[in-house]
């Protein structure tokens, strides 16, 4: 289902930004160097309408 994200998603959002980056077997040091950039934060959610599959 095609869903609304709402601040609260963030975190799972993010999640799924690496968990995403990890399939392609990126390494540790990679994945923490690309945190800044692939988290999501419920700012960002409330800024304008962002939609995902949940």
């Amino acid at each position: 289902m095609i869903v609304e994200a709402i601040p609260s998603d963030a975190e799972l959002l993010t999640k799924i930004a690496l968990a995403s980056k990890a399939f392609w077997k990126y390494n540790q040091e990679q994945l923490d160097g690309w945190i800044n950039e692939l988290a999501i934060t419920s700012a960002y959610l409330s800024k304008q309408v962002h939609l995902f599959i949940k």
